[in-house]
């Protein structure tokens, strides 16, 4: 549970090679949820978590490798907060996570330094992939932001054949049924798929799945 006011700085023991962790969220429900999901891992540890404008703004003090922020937060300005974050800690990894689909906020939060952008709706274990993949000098967008982020430049980059064959993985159909579908081997489809995903920047079958419906391919769940 947490104290009765709005930061807490927790100073657990940390592991040789733990990775300290500070969770930002307006619903104190969420950063329980969010503290319990990092502290979970033998790698990770929390070290503060804020509910508010003024304790994030403070907690931003505590040192840290990974900062989560759960956006939006009433009365703090998220691209111009990240801006700050990154100027007080130029080696913190900074992940976003929203609660839906919003290209223009999540492309000011890549350019005002954020490392990550995350919908809530993904699943936990995609938020600790997340993290870990900052930590190791990457960067890790929701593939429902990949249009945005990655440019127009990406998306037109696909041929027609690669975008025909994405768009059917994105609907279910496998790469045997895509082959009968358009009279092509399943090793050329495979290509073909591999092709557009390189281009994109889509790892998973879910991600395509994601793409598609930013593209509007498939409704959404």
């Amino acid at each position: 549970m947490l104290p009765n006011r709005s930061i807490d700085r927790s100073n657990p023991i940390d592991g040789p090679k733990s990775k300290k962790v500070v969770v930002v969220s307006d619903h104190p429900l969420d950063l329980v949820g969010l503290r319990a999901l990092v502290e979970a891992q033998p790698d990770l540890t929390v070290v503060g978590s804020a509910v508010d404008p003024a304790s994030a703004r403070e907690i931003v003090s505590v040192g840290c490798d990974v900062l989560v922020l759960s956006i939006p937060m009433p009365g703090l300005c998220m691209p111009t907060f990240v801006l700050h974050c990154r100027q007080e800690k130029p080696e913190a990894k900074i992940i976003a996570l929203t609660d839906f689909i919003d290209l223009t906020m999540a492309s000011e939060l890549m350019h005002s330094g954020a490392d990550g952008c995350l919908l809530k709706r993904s699943a936990p274990t995609d938020l600790i992939t997340a993290i870990r993949r900052t930590l190791a000098s990457g960067r890790h967008f929701d593939p429902a932001f990949a249009l945005q982020l990655n440019g127009n430049a990406a998306a037109a980059s696909l041929s027609e054949r690669e975008r025909r064959v994405l768009k059917l993985v994105a609907r279910g159909y496998t790469s045997k049924e895509i082959a009968a579908k358009l009279e092509l081997s399943i090793r050329t489809i495979e290509t073909y798929k591999t092709r557009s995903m390189r281009k994109l920047g889509l790892r998973t079958r879910a991600d395509i799945v994601r793409y598609g419906i930013v593209r509007g391919w498939v409704q959404s769940p």
